[in-house]
Protein backbone atom coordinates (compact mmCIF):
# COMPACT_ATOMS: atom_id res chain seq x y z
CA UNK A 1 0.00 0.00 0.00
CA UNK A 2 1.08 3.08 -0.79
CA UNK A 3 1.83 5.86 1.96
CA UNK A 4 -0.59 8.41 0.06
CA UNK A 5 -3.18 5.52 0.07
CA UNK A 6 -2.42 4.90 3.88
CA UNK A 7 -2.61 8.23 5.22
CA UNK A 8 -5.85 8.51 3.48
CA UNK A 9 -7.24 5.54 4.72
CA UNK A 10 -6.49 6.89 8.50
CA UNK A 11 -7.53 10.02 8.15
CA UNK A 12 -11.23 8.62 7.21
CA UNK A 13 -11.09 6.53 9.96
CA UNK A 14 -10.62 8.78 12.36
CA UNK A 15 -13.08 11.44 10.02
CA UNK A 16 -15.49 8.45 10.75
CA UNK A 17 -14.78 7.62 14.58
CA UNK A 18 -15.30 11.88 15.38
CA UNK A 19 -19.05 11.96 13.52
CA UNK A 20 -19.95 9.12 15.39
CA UNK A 21 -19.31 10.84 18.21
CA UNK A 22 -21.12 13.81 17.61
CA UNK A 23 -24.45 11.69 15.38
CA UNK A 24 -27.76 13.19 16.14
CA UNK A 25 -29.82 11.02 18.36
CA UNK A 26 -33.71 10.25 17.47
CA UNK A 27 -34.86 13.60 19.94
CA UNK A 28 -31.94 16.28 18.86
CA UNK A 29 -32.79 15.03 14.75
CA UNK A 30 -34.11 18.43 13.17
CA UNK A 31 -37.90 18.06 11.95
CA UNK A 32 -38.69 17.85 8.42
CA UNK A 33 -42.04 18.92 6.85
CA UNK A 34 -44.04 16.02 6.36
CA UNK A 35 -42.68 15.14 2.90
CA UNK A 36 -39.21 14.83 1.54
CA UNK A 37 -38.24 17.56 -1.66
CA UNK A 38 -38.04 15.55 -4.35
CA UNK A 39 -38.52 16.45 -8.40
CA UNK A 40 -41.66 17.18 -9.30
CA UNK A 41 -43.73 14.43 -11.10
CA UNK A 42 -43.96 14.92 -15.12
CA UNK A 43 -46.78 15.15 -17.03
CA UNK A 44 -48.54 11.76 -18.04
CA UNK A 45 -46.86 12.36 -21.08
CA UNK A 46 -43.46 13.03 -20.28
CA UNK A 47 -40.97 10.26 -20.78
CA UNK A 48 -39.83 8.97 -17.53
CA UNK A 49 -35.88 9.79 -16.41
CA UNK A 50 -33.47 6.93 -17.43
CA UNK A 51 -30.71 6.40 -15.58
CA UNK A 52 -28.24 3.31 -14.99
CA UNK A 53 -27.01 1.09 -11.90
CA UNK A 54 -23.42 1.33 -11.64
CA UNK A 55 -21.69 -2.20 -10.79
CA UNK A 56 -18.13 -1.32 -11.66
CA UNK A 57 -17.35 0.18 -8.12
CA UNK A 58 -17.79 -3.61 -6.71
CA UNK A 59 -14.77 -4.68 -9.00
CA UNK A 60 -13.02 -1.96 -7.08
CA UNK A 61 -13.31 -3.23 -3.79
CA UNK A 62 -13.94 -6.73 -4.55
CA UNK A 63 -17.26 -7.13 -4.04
CA UNK A 64 -16.48 -6.12 0.33
CA UNK A 65 -13.52 -8.15 0.59
CA UNK A 66 -10.69 -6.43 -0.69
CA UNK A 67 -8.68 -4.73 2.85
CA UNK A 68 -5.81 -3.15 1.00
CA UNK A 69 -5.54 -0.47 -1.77
CA UNK A 70 -8.45 -0.54 -3.71
CA UNK A 71 -8.33 -1.58 -7.88
CA UNK A 72 -9.03 2.63 -8.74
CA UNK A 73 -8.65 1.53 -12.38
CA UNK A 74 -12.16 -0.48 -12.10
CA UNK A 75 -13.92 1.85 -9.86
CA UNK A 76 -15.34 3.93 -12.44
CA UNK A 77 -15.22 1.47 -16.02
CA UNK A 78 -19.15 2.47 -16.43
CA UNK A 79 -18.30 6.23 -16.90
CA UNK A 80 -15.39 6.45 -18.54
CA UNK A 81 -16.24 3.55 -21.24
CA UNK A 82 -16.91 4.58 -24.67
CA UNK A 83 -20.17 4.21 -25.23
CA UNK A 84 -21.58 5.52 -21.83
CA UNK A 85 -22.23 9.25 -23.41
CA UNK A 86 -24.50 7.39 -26.35
CA UNK A 87 -27.05 6.22 -23.65
CA UNK A 88 -27.64 10.22 -23.08
CA UNK A 89 -27.94 9.28 -18.95
CA UNK A 90 -27.72 11.92 -16.40
CA UNK A 91 -28.18 9.91 -12.94
CA UNK A 92 -26.22 6.62 -11.97
CA UNK A 93 -27.04 4.70 -8.68
CA UNK A 94 -24.65 2.30 -6.73
CA UNK A 95 -25.49 0.53 -4.14
CA UNK A 96 -22.54 0.48 -0.95
CA UNK A 97 -23.19 -1.05 2.48
CA UNK A 98 -25.01 0.95 4.88
CA UNK A 99 -22.20 1.80 7.57
CA UNK A 100 -19.47 2.87 4.37
CA UNK A 101 -19.22 5.89 6.51
CA UNK A 102 -19.73 4.56 9.57
CA UNK A 103 -16.77 1.75 10.28
CA UNK A 104 -17.42 1.19 14.20
CA UNK A 105 -17.86 -2.67 13.40
CA UNK A 106 -16.93 -4.96 16.26
CA UNK A 107 -15.58 -7.54 14.59
CA UNK A 108 -11.97 -8.60 16.49
CA UNK A 109 -9.95 -9.12 13.87
CA UNK A 110 -10.93 -5.25 12.06
CA UNK A 111 -11.22 -7.16 8.84
CA UNK A 112 -14.88 -5.58 8.58
CA UNK A 113 -13.46 -1.93 9.10
CA UNK A 114 -10.57 -2.72 7.08
CA UNK A 115 -12.53 -3.26 4.16
CA UNK A 116 -15.19 -0.67 4.73
CA UNK A 117 -11.92 2.06 4.13
CA UNK A 118 -11.21 0.44 1.01
CA UNK A 119 -15.06 0.46 -0.38
CA UNK A 120 -14.91 4.58 0.71
CA UNK A 121 -11.93 5.07 -0.90
CA UNK A 122 -13.85 3.57 -3.70
CA UNK A 123 -16.45 5.35 -3.01
CA UNK A 124 -14.86 8.98 -3.03
CA UNK A 125 -13.39 8.26 -6.80
CA UNK A 126 -16.53 6.85 -8.02
CA UNK A 127 -18.30 9.88 -7.11
CA UNK A 128 -15.16 12.68 -8.77
CA UNK A 129 -15.48 10.87 -11.88
CA UNK A 130 -19.69 11.36 -11.72
CA UNK A 131 -18.65 14.60 -11.13
CA UNK A 132 -16.79 15.07 -13.58
CA UNK A 133 -19.07 13.35 -16.46
CA UNK A 134 -22.08 15.94 -14.71
CA UNK A 135 -23.79 12.66 -13.51
CA UNK A 136 -26.05 12.66 -10.22
CA UNK A 137 -25.49 9.80 -8.36
CA UNK A 138 -27.94 7.53 -6.20
CA UNK A 139 -27.26 5.50 -3.12
CA UNK A 140 -29.18 2.85 -2.20
CA UNK A 141 -27.69 1.14 0.89
CA UNK A 142 -27.57 -2.34 1.04
CA UNK A 143 -26.90 -4.48 3.67
CA UNK A 144 -23.12 -5.34 4.49
CA UNK A 145 -22.31 -8.95 4.15
CA UNK A 146 -18.56 -8.18 6.77
CA UNK A 147 -20.69 -7.13 9.47
CA UNK A 148 -20.35 -8.61 13.05
CA UNK A 149 -23.15 -11.32 13.09
CA UNK A 150 -24.14 -12.27 16.66
CA UNK A 151 -27.10 -14.54 14.89
CA UNK A 152 -26.73 -17.78 17.01
CA UNK A 153 -29.49 -19.85 15.14
CA UNK A 154 -29.10 -23.16 12.44
CA UNK A 155 -27.10 -21.99 9.47
CA UNK A 156 -25.37 -19.25 10.66
CA UNK A 157 -23.09 -18.52 7.87
CA UNK A 158 -26.18 -17.46 5.66
CA UNK A 159 -27.20 -14.59 7.80
CA UNK A 160 -26.15 -10.93 7.95
CA UNK A 161 -27.10 -8.82 11.04
CA UNK A 162 -29.17 -5.70 10.15
CA UNK A 163 -28.05 -2.73 12.30
CA UNK A 164 -30.30 -1.45 15.59
CA UNK A 165 -31.64 2.18 14.39
CA UNK A 166 -29.36 3.41 16.81
CA UNK A 167 -26.56 2.39 15.02
CA UNK A 168 -28.03 3.28 11.54
CA UNK A 169 -28.87 6.47 12.78
CA UNK A 170 -25.15 7.25 13.75
CA UNK A 171 -24.26 5.63 10.31
CA UNK A 172 -26.76 8.28 8.47
CA UNK A 173 -24.98 11.04 10.78
CA UNK A 174 -21.83 9.90 9.17
CA UNK A 175 -22.48 9.74 5.80
CA UNK A 176 -25.29 12.91 5.45
CA UNK A 177 -22.23 15.27 6.73
CA UNK A 178 -19.67 14.00 4.84
CA UNK A 179 -21.42 13.36 1.11
CA UNK A 180 -25.04 15.31 1.50
CA UNK A 181 -24.67 18.36 4.37
CA UNK A 182 -21.20 18.55 3.23
CA UNK A 183 -20.40 19.30 6.86
CA UNK A 184 -17.66 16.51 7.96
CA UNK A 185 -14.92 18.91 6.28
CA UNK A 186 -16.05 22.29 7.35
CA UNK A 187 -18.68 22.98 4.98
CA UNK A 188 -21.43 25.75 5.77
CA UNK A 189 -24.84 26.37 5.18
CA UNK A 190 -22.66 28.71 2.34
CA UNK A 191 -20.13 26.13 1.20
CA UNK A 192 -20.17 22.38 0.37
CA UNK A 193 -17.16 21.20 1.13
CA UNK A 194 -17.15 17.58 0.40
CA UNK A 195 -13.84 15.11 1.32
CA UNK A 196 -10.90 15.28 -1.38
CA UNK A 197 -10.49 13.18 -4.29
CA UNK A 198 -8.37 10.28 -3.35
CA UNK A 199 -4.30 10.89 -4.21
CA UNK A 200 -2.80 9.89 -6.70
CA UNK A 201 -5.94 10.76 -9.37
CA UNK A 202 -5.44 13.88 -11.24
CA UNK A 203 -8.04 15.96 -13.39
CA UNK A 204 -10.79 14.15 -11.97
CA UNK A 205 -11.73 17.49 -10.07
CA UNK A 206 -14.47 17.94 -7.45
CA UNK A 207 -17.13 15.07 -6.01
CA UNK A 208 -20.21 14.38 -6.86
CA UNK A 209 -22.90 15.60 -3.72
CA UNK A 210 -24.82 12.98 -2.84
CA UNK A 211 -28.53 14.39 -2.46
CA UNK A 212 -30.38 11.50 -3.84
CA UNK A 213 -30.94 8.19 -1.65
CA UNK A 214 -32.31 5.02 -0.70
CA UNK A 215 -32.03 3.89 2.81
CA UNK A 216 -32.04 0.45 2.32
CA UNK A 217 -32.43 -1.44 -1.09
CA UNK A 218 -35.25 -4.54 -1.12
CA UNK A 219 -35.81 -4.51 3.14
CA UNK A 220 -38.92 -7.28 1.92
CA UNK A 221 -36.41 -9.15 0.39
CA UNK A 222 -37.16 -13.03 1.47
CA UNK A 223 -33.71 -15.19 1.07
CA UNK A 224 -32.92 -18.35 2.21
CA UNK A 225 -29.33 -19.39 1.19
CA UNK A 226 -25.84 -18.41 0.14
CA UNK A 227 -26.17 -16.67 -3.43
CA UNK A 228 -24.62 -15.40 -6.74
CA UNK A 229 -21.38 -15.43 -7.18
CA UNK A 230 -20.15 -14.55 -3.97
CA UNK A 231 -21.94 -16.20 -2.41
CA UNK A 232 -22.86 -14.17 0.14
CA UNK A 233 -25.49 -15.03 2.77
CA UNK A 234 -29.02 -13.68 1.63
CA UNK A 235 -31.22 -14.41 4.97
CA UNK A 236 -31.00 -11.02 7.07
CA UNK A 237 -31.58 -10.99 10.49
CA UNK A 238 -33.37 -8.79 13.01
CA UNK A 239 -31.01 -7.30 15.85
CA UNK A 240 -33.65 -9.21 18.42
CA UNK A 241 -36.05 -11.55 18.78
CA UNK A 242 -34.81 -13.46 16.16
CA UNK A 243 -36.85 -12.75 13.19
CA UNK A 244 -35.88 -11.69 9.49
CA UNK A 245 -35.85 -8.42 7.92
CA UNK A 246 -38.34 -9.41 5.14
CA UNK A 247 -40.89 -10.39 7.52
CA UNK A 248 -43.95 -8.28 8.24
CA UNK A 249 -45.49 -10.64 10.96
CA UNK A 250 -43.99 -9.30 13.92
CA UNK A 251 -44.38 -10.53 17.39
CA UNK A 252 -45.17 -8.82 20.60
CA UNK A 253 -43.78 -6.34 21.38
CA UNK A 254 -43.70 -4.39 18.24
CA UNK A 255 -39.94 -2.69 17.97
CA UNK A 256 -38.01 -1.00 15.72
CA UNK A 257 -35.61 -4.24 16.84
CA UNK A 258 -38.10 -7.10 16.03
CA UNK A 259 -39.98 -5.95 13.10
CA UNK A 260 -38.52 -5.78 9.62
CA UNK A 261 -40.84 -3.06 8.56
CA UNK A 262 -40.86 -1.14 11.36
CA UNK A 263 -37.32 -1.01 10.82
CA UNK A 264 -37.27 0.17 7.64
CA UNK A 265 -39.91 2.56 7.92
CA UNK A 266 -37.87 4.22 10.91
CA UNK A 267 -34.83 4.10 8.32
CA UNK A 268 -36.24 5.97 5.89
CA UNK A 269 -37.03 8.56 8.54
CA UNK A 270 -33.83 9.01 10.19
CA UNK A 271 -32.48 9.53 6.16
CA UNK A 272 -34.93 12.11 6.02
CA UNK A 273 -34.05 13.87 9.31
CA UNK A 274 -30.60 13.91 8.13
CA UNK A 275 -30.48 15.04 4.80
CA UNK A 276 -32.98 18.30 4.06
CA UNK A 277 -33.07 18.98 0.47
CA UNK A 278 -32.80 15.22 -1.01
CA UNK A 279 -34.90 12.81 -2.50
CA UNK A 280 -35.06 10.26 -0.40
CA UNK A 281 -36.75 7.10 -1.79
CA UNK A 282 -39.44 5.11 0.06
CA UNK A 283 -39.87 1.45 -0.03
CA UNK A 284 -37.43 0.37 -2.37
CA UNK A 285 -39.23 -3.11 -2.53
CA UNK A 286 -38.03 -6.18 -3.93
CA UNK A 287 -39.90 -7.79 -7.08
CA UNK A 288 -41.80 -10.27 -4.86
CA UNK A 289 -45.41 -11.08 -5.42
CA UNK A 290 -47.62 -8.04 -4.15
CA UNK A 291 -49.49 -10.83 -2.21
CA UNK A 292 -46.19 -11.09 -0.03
CA UNK A 293 -44.92 -6.99 -0.28
CA UNK A 294 -48.35 -5.74 0.71
CA UNK A 295 -48.56 -6.43 4.23
CA UNK A 296 -45.01 -5.00 4.13
CA UNK A 297 -45.95 -2.03 2.59
CA UNK A 298 -48.91 -1.45 5.08
CA UNK A 299 -46.88 -1.76 7.99
CA UNK A 300 -43.84 0.07 6.50
CA UNK A 301 -46.24 3.39 6.05
CA UNK A 302 -47.55 3.17 9.05
CA UNK A 303 -44.63 3.31 10.53
CA UNK A 304 -43.48 6.66 9.04
CA UNK A 305 -45.10 8.52 12.15
CA UNK A 306 -47.36 10.21 9.57
CA UNK A 307 -44.47 11.31 7.04
CA UNK A 308 -45.67 11.16 3.49
CA UNK A 309 -42.85 10.10 1.00
CA UNK A 310 -42.94 11.67 -2.17
CA UNK A 311 -41.07 9.12 -3.94
CA UNK A 312 -41.37 5.27 -3.94
CA UNK A 313 -39.14 2.59 -5.01
CA UNK A 314 -40.05 -0.87 -6.70
CA UNK A 315 -38.35 -3.18 -8.42
CA UNK A 316 -40.33 -5.02 -10.99
CA UNK A 317 -37.80 -7.78 -12.59
CA UNK A 318 -40.58 -10.13 -12.53
CA UNK A 319 -42.33 -7.85 -14.86
CA UNK A 320 -39.69 -8.27 -17.64
CA UNK A 321 -39.32 -11.73 -17.37
CA UNK A 322 -42.74 -11.89 -17.69
CA UNK A 323 -42.99 -9.98 -20.98
CA UNK A 324 -40.10 -11.92 -22.32
CA UNK A 325 -41.54 -14.67 -21.97
CA UNK A 326 -44.87 -13.58 -23.96
CA UNK A 327 -42.12 -12.38 -27.00
CA UNK A 328 -40.43 -15.95 -26.52
CA UNK A 329 -44.04 -17.72 -27.27
CA UNK A 330 -43.87 -19.81 -23.59
CA UNK A 331 -46.69 -17.46 -22.12
CA UNK A 332 -49.49 -16.69 -24.32
CA UNK A 333 -51.27 -13.71 -22.80
CA UNK A 334 -49.59 -10.41 -22.34
CA UNK A 335 -50.78 -9.57 -18.84
CA UNK A 336 -52.75 -5.93 -18.56
CA UNK A 337 -50.76 -2.97 -17.23
CA UNK A 338 -53.08 -2.99 -14.03
CA UNK A 339 -52.13 -6.86 -12.87
CA UNK A 340 -48.33 -6.06 -13.60
CA UNK A 341 -46.28 -5.68 -10.48
CA UNK A 342 -45.94 -1.91 -10.89
CA UNK A 343 -49.49 -1.37 -11.51
CA UNK A 344 -50.36 -3.58 -8.51
CA UNK A 345 -48.01 -1.52 -6.31
CA UNK A 346 -49.38 1.65 -7.48
CA UNK A 347 -52.59 0.54 -6.82
CA UNK A 348 -51.65 -0.44 -3.00
CA UNK A 349 -50.13 3.16 -2.80
CA UNK A 350 -53.38 5.07 -3.72
CA UNK A 351 -54.76 3.05 -1.00
CA UNK A 352 -52.79 4.17 1.54
CA UNK A 353 -53.40 7.45 0.22
CA UNK A 354 -51.11 8.44 -2.28
CA UNK A 355 -51.84 9.91 -5.60
CA UNK A 356 -50.87 11.39 -9.12
CA UNK A 357 -48.33 13.65 -7.01
CA UNK A 358 -46.47 10.52 -5.85
CA UNK A 359 -43.75 9.21 -7.80
CA UNK A 360 -42.70 5.60 -8.47
CA UNK A 361 -39.45 5.08 -9.78
CA UNK A 362 -38.74 1.34 -11.45
CA UNK A 363 -35.38 2.01 -9.00
CA UNK A 364 -33.61 -1.49 -10.17
CA UNK A 365 -35.12 -2.92 -13.30
CA UNK A 366 -33.31 -5.80 -16.20
CA UNK A 367 -34.21 -7.04 -19.31
CA UNK A 368 -33.01 -10.18 -19.96
CA UNK A 369 -30.87 -12.81 -22.48
CA UNK A 370 -30.46 -16.34 -21.73
CA UNK A 371 -30.62 -15.93 -17.66
CA UNK A 372 -32.64 -14.17 -15.68
CA UNK A 373 -32.07 -13.47 -11.65
CA UNK A 374 -30.93 -17.43 -11.45
CA UNK A 375 -29.04 -19.38 -13.36
CA UNK A 376 -31.72 -21.02 -15.04
CA UNK A 377 -31.66 -21.13 -18.58
CA UNK A 378 -34.10 -19.75 -20.67
CA UNK A 379 -33.66 -20.69 -24.46
CA UNK A 380 -36.38 -18.03 -25.94
CA UNK A 381 -34.96 -15.37 -24.55
CA UNK A 382 -32.40 -13.67 -27.23
CA UNK A 383 -31.21 -10.82 -28.01
CA UNK A 384 -34.03 -9.62 -29.94
CA UNK A 385 -36.54 -10.66 -27.20
CA UNK A 386 -34.50 -8.82 -25.06
CA UNK A 387 -34.44 -5.92 -26.66
CA UNK A 388 -38.47 -6.26 -27.40
CA UNK A 389 -38.25 -6.02 -23.44
CA UNK A 390 -36.45 -2.99 -23.43
CA UNK A 391 -39.08 -1.30 -26.03
CA UNK A 392 -41.81 -2.55 -23.67
CA UNK A 393 -40.48 -0.99 -20.76
CA UNK A 394 -40.01 2.46 -22.36
CA UNK A 395 -43.28 2.20 -24.16
CA UNK A 396 -45.52 0.33 -21.69
CA UNK A 397 -44.73 -0.42 -18.45
CA UNK A 398 -43.63 2.97 -17.30
CA UNK A 399 -47.56 3.93 -18.28
CA UNK A 400 -48.60 1.76 -15.21
CA UNK A 401 -50.08 3.01 -12.67
CA UNK A 402 -51.53 7.18 -13.02
CA UNK A 403 -50.39 7.52 -16.75
CA UNK A 404 -53.44 4.94 -17.78
CA UNK A 405 -55.48 4.99 -14.02
CA UNK A 406 -56.59 8.65 -13.14
CA UNK A 407 -55.26 9.50 -9.64
CA UNK A 408 -52.96 6.88 -9.28
CA UNK A 409 -49.03 7.54 -8.60
CA UNK A 410 -46.83 8.39 -11.85
CA UNK A 411 -43.70 6.17 -12.98
CA UNK A 412 -41.06 9.01 -13.51
CA UNK A 413 -37.88 7.26 -13.43
CA UNK A 414 -36.18 3.67 -14.03
CA UNK A 415 -32.82 3.08 -13.01
CA UNK A 416 -31.42 -0.01 -15.32
CA UNK A 417 -29.21 -2.56 -13.88
CA UNK A 418 -26.75 -3.23 -15.38
CA UNK A 419 -24.51 -1.45 -17.79
CA UNK A 420 -21.74 -3.58 -18.46
CA UNK A 421 -21.09 -7.44 -18.00
CA UNK A 422 -18.34 -8.81 -15.60
CA UNK A 423 -16.94 -11.90 -15.33
CA UNK A 424 -19.31 -15.08 -14.77
CA UNK A 425 -22.29 -12.70 -14.58
CA UNK A 426 -25.60 -13.21 -16.70
CA UNK A 427 -25.53 -11.47 -19.59
CA UNK A 428 -28.54 -9.12 -19.47
CA UNK A 429 -26.34 -5.85 -19.21
CA UNK A 430 -26.29 -3.17 -21.96
CA UNK A 431 -22.73 -3.49 -23.29
CA UNK A 432 -20.72 -6.77 -23.11
CA UNK A 433 -17.38 -7.70 -23.79
CA UNK A 434 -16.71 -4.12 -25.30
CA UNK A 435 -19.86 -4.33 -27.73
CA UNK A 436 -23.31 -2.67 -27.47
CA UNK A 437 -26.10 -4.98 -27.79
CA UNK A 438 -29.66 -4.37 -29.44
CA UNK A 439 -31.18 -3.17 -25.70
CA UNK A 440 -28.49 -0.52 -25.75
CA UNK A 441 -29.53 0.80 -28.88
CA UNK A 442 -33.74 0.70 -27.98
CA UNK A 443 -32.80 3.08 -24.99
CA UNK A 444 -29.84 4.94 -26.97
CA UNK A 445 -32.24 5.92 -29.45
CA UNK A 446 -35.39 6.69 -26.85
CA UNK A 447 -37.24 10.01 -27.86
CA UNK A 448 -36.13 13.22 -25.96
CA UNK A 449 -33.65 11.14 -24.02
CA UNK A 450 -33.18 12.46 -19.98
Amino acid sequence: MSSNIGGLLRALSRVAVSLGVIGLTASSAPALASTTPAPSPQAATSAPVFGVQDSAINLCDGSESRTTAPLYSLAASSMTDAHWAGLHVGTARFSPPWDIAYHHDLDPTGRANASLQVEQLCLDYWLAVAAAHGVQPEIAFKPDANYLNTYTGPKKDQHILVPSIATYRAAMDAFTATYSNCTAFGGTAATCNLPPAPAGFPNTGGMARVRIISPWGEPNFRGSSPAGFARLPQVFSMPKGGGTFDSAKCKAPVTTDTCGPVLAGQMWVAVANRCAGCTVIAGDFSSAPMSQTRPYLDRYAHSLGGRRPQVWGIHPYTDISTIEDVYGHVRRTQPKLADTLVGQFAAALHGLGYRNHTQIWLNEISTFYLHGLSDQLHKTWTRQVQARAGQYLLDQLTRAGGRTTAGEPIVTRIYYLRYADGARFPRWALVVGGVPQPVYTVFAKRPSPR
